[in-house]
């Protein structure tokens, strides 16, 4: 019987140490799963987080890229408004000199037709207007008044007689005479 109780008591020994054992295992398992799953919680929360701030971030950029667009554009407007101011003063240069060289070439005008009374009479009557040469020089302005110059210009010189001069007769060799 001794034997027989050592036996058992051998056997329950090596129960325990197998449920022992088992419960160890059973432990490391355990341990081991629940880390992975936990690793795996985090690596997902990770990704939330990760994803929660790549939206942050590209609202952030897209925020920042249109702020960016409408300083260009803003900037972009300041440019052609002082370009446009630039090419109105320089217009409006050119115009005064326009306007100064005309006055210049009328005073001569004026004053060669005070010496020259034959002359003045003649011009007197090519610058009278009719009503609709009238509306016409309202809107067309310094180009009629150029035109009508050159017209004034022109006919005084063939009143000279100048215009059948060989020299000048190559000028009109394809049109009727000027001074006909």
């Amino acid at each position: 019987m001794l034997l027989q109780a050592a036996l058992k008591q051998a056997q329950r020994a090596m129960e325990s140490e197998q449920a022992d054992a088992a419960l160890r295992i059973q432990a490391i398992y355990r341990g081991r799963k629940e880390r992975q799953g936990a690793a795996g919680k985090k690596i997902a929360e990770n990704k939330e987080m990760s994803d929660a701030a790549r939206k942050i971030q590209a609202t952030r950029r897209g925020q920042q890229q249109r702020r960016e667009d409408r300083e260009q554009a803003a900037a972009a407007t300041k440019m052609q408004a002082n370009q446009r101011g630039r090419q109105s003063r320089r217009g409006a240069a050119e115009r005064q000199e326009q306007e100064a060289a005309a006055l210049k070439i009328q005073a001569r005008l004026r004053g060669n037709n005070a010496r020259d009374p034959e002359k003045q009479s003649l011009q007197n009557r090519q610058f009278k207007q009719s009503d609709e040469d009238q509306a016409i020089g309202k809107s067309a302005g310094p180009f009629l008044f150029a035109i009508r110059l050159i017209s004034v210009k022109l006919r005084l010189f063939c009143s000279s007689g100048l215009c059948s001069s060989p020299e000048f007769a190559k000028f009109f060799a394809d049109s009727p005479s000027c001074c006909g």
